[in-house]
């Protein structure tokens, strides 16, 4: 029985000690405070996040999510987690508009033991909820799994909001007239109205007070002269906002309008788009004398190259500033189109950007026409990147003692986009059993066939725990870059796995969740 008992202590403590070399990343509480907001408030949900093992967690090992309620509550999809913990973290909102609203992040830094701190978010009740609605927090490792004993009991914590309801306040517009914007006859009431509060809606009607069905104006957009008020309702009618007054001009002059739209293809690192700009005139005459445009492309962009006709506009650039002038007159309801284009850099890959104002002067125009001359900036899509994905090119994975062997690591392109020059990064660790070996001006490689491999455009930095590969050449789109490594068996009965990680954002890279591969391998006894 003695025997038996120091087995049992031999085997705890035995057990102790493997689990006291891992890293365990943990969630150890979340609380919204304050934990009740009516619609329109904010709150803040605070998480505390901690490395619980007594191992370091390594770099881009492991991922963390915050998932709110967004059919009651939302982040504003900018400002990503604040705080000690959340700088940790690199974060990515990944939540779509009326679908989710997510916050993504992986460690940006090795955690070491027992590090962590505070990640803050601030949310805003957008519509009531009946009781209190939950938030999922989750954290795992994505990458380096060996080096964690994940407990599952501490990787997800799900902390409560509850969003009231109360009647809005009066609308404040933002002028108390309105006429008529050539060549149209009616003017549009919704132009005066605040920005929207999600839970409320806006009604406008004909009376100062106890509005109803009978007194709603149905289509506020095209009104005629008159007076009308605006009301907020959700649960119950705003009082009234101020009066508006409707007057109705007899259009007889130009009247230039601008507008700017999404610039085709999507922004691509280091290629040009281009942004339409739009310029109409809404007036009853035609345009005489020059047309004047000024357009603005995304701050750390260039331009590109202009088209040589460009529907008759001719540009001068400075900065980021284009002029651009036409003599051709613009008929009554006229519609001319061209083109500014730019050319994002690697440094914006990921992100989305700003294409400014553009303003519209000239053409005859009187100083009584000109409330419509600039248009509305446009937020266009994230600056697309590269995508790429490791796997491998093997024979077999089960070796004899000494053998050895070449295994091609491939670097495939799938996202349709070449990487942009910037340095593409694979490590390799060393595995228990194994010896790996690279060639730096090996051009071919025998696994199954004699293959073709580009250890020639590879850097080697050996690392005291593995090989650190760099290249600065373009994989193309769709295209792959092939790395040749020997392995060679030492120890008999020995496994372990080949991994291949590719560092995120490499080459303009965008997608960094599929970039690591793994391939099992054993040696006979």
């Amino acid at each position: 029985m003695k025997k038996f008992f120091l087995t049992l202590i031999a085997l705890f403590a035995g057990l102790n000690l493997v689990l006291a070399q891992f890293a365990d990343p943990a969630v150890t509480g979340a609380n919204f405070v304050p934990n009740q907001v009516n619609t329109g408030q904010t709150s803040q949900l605070t998480v505390s996040f901690a490395n619980t093992g007594s191992t370091t967690i390594p770099l881009a090992s492991i991922e963390l999510t915050i998932s709110t309620a967004y059919s009651y509550y939302t982040s504003n999809g900018i400002t990503a987690p604040t705080g000690a913990g959340a700088a940790l973290f690199n974060w990515t909102y990944i939540g779509v508009v009326g679908v989710s609203d997510i916050w993504q992040g992986s460690n940006k830094v090795p955690i070491a033991a027992f590090d962590g701190g505070n990640i803050v978010l601030t949310v805003t009740g957008n519509v009531a909820s009946t009781g209190f609605e939950t938030t999922n927090i989750n954290v795992q490792p994505i990458g380096n799994f060996s080096q964690f004993n994940d407990s599952q009991n501490n990787n997800n914590l799900q902390p409560q909001l509850k969003v009231n309801q109360s009647c809005p306040t009066a609308p404040v517009l933002l002028a108390s007239t309105k006429s008529n914007v050539c060549p149209a006859i009616t003017a549009n009431l919704t132009s005066l109205q605040p920005a929207a509060v999600i839970g409320q809606t806006y009604e406008w009607h004909t009376v100062a007070s106890n509005p109803n069905a009978g007194t709603v104006v149905a289509m506020p957009s095209i009104v005629l002269a008159g007076t009308y008020y605006l009301y907020s309702k959700s649960v119950c009618y705003s009082p009234a906002s101020q009066a508006v007054t409707v007057t109705i001009n007899v259009c007889t002059t130009p009247d230039l309008t601008i507008s700017v739209g999404q610039p085709t293809p999507n922004p691509i690192a280091s290629q040009q788009s281009n942004i339409p700009v739009t310029v109409t005139n809404i007036g009853t005459a035609s345009t005489n004398g020059l047309i004047t445009v000024v357009a603005q492309i995304p701050t750390g962009t260039t331009f590109g190259t202009f088209s040589v006709l460009n529907n008759g506009w001719s540009c001068l650039t400075s900065g980021t500033t284009a002029t651009c002038t036409s003599s051709t007159p613009l008929a009554s309801a006229g519609i001319s189109i061209f083109n500014v284009p730019f050319i994002p850099t690697s440094i914006q890959v990921g992100s989305p950007l700003i294409i400014p104002a553009a303003i519209v002067t000239g053409g005859g125009e009187l100083p009584v026409s000109i409330d419509n001359n600039t248009s509305t900036p446009v937020i266009t899509a994230n600056v697309a990147g590269a995508d790429l994905l490791p796997n491998f090119t093997f024979s077999g994975t089960s070796y004899t003692l000494g053998a050895i062997k070449s295994v091609i690591i491939n670097i495939n392109e799938i996202g349709g986009i070449s990487t942009n020059g910037t340095s593409v990064e694979v490590f390799i660790p060393f595995s228990s059993g194994f010896t790996y070996s690279f060639n730096p001006i090996q051009t071919t490689a025998t696994v199954l066939l004699t293959e073709t491999v580009n250890n020639q455009n590879w850097t080697l930095v050996t690392k005291p725990t593995g090989l650190l590969l760099s290249s600065t050449n373009i994989v193309l789109s769709n295209g792959r870059s092939r790395i040749a490594i020997t392995v060679t068996a030492n120890t008999a009965g020995a496994e372990a796995n080949i991994t291949a990680n590719i560092t995120p954002s490499g080459g303009g890279e965008t997608n960094a969740y599929n970039n690591a591969a793994t391939l099992a391998q054993s040696i006979q006894k």
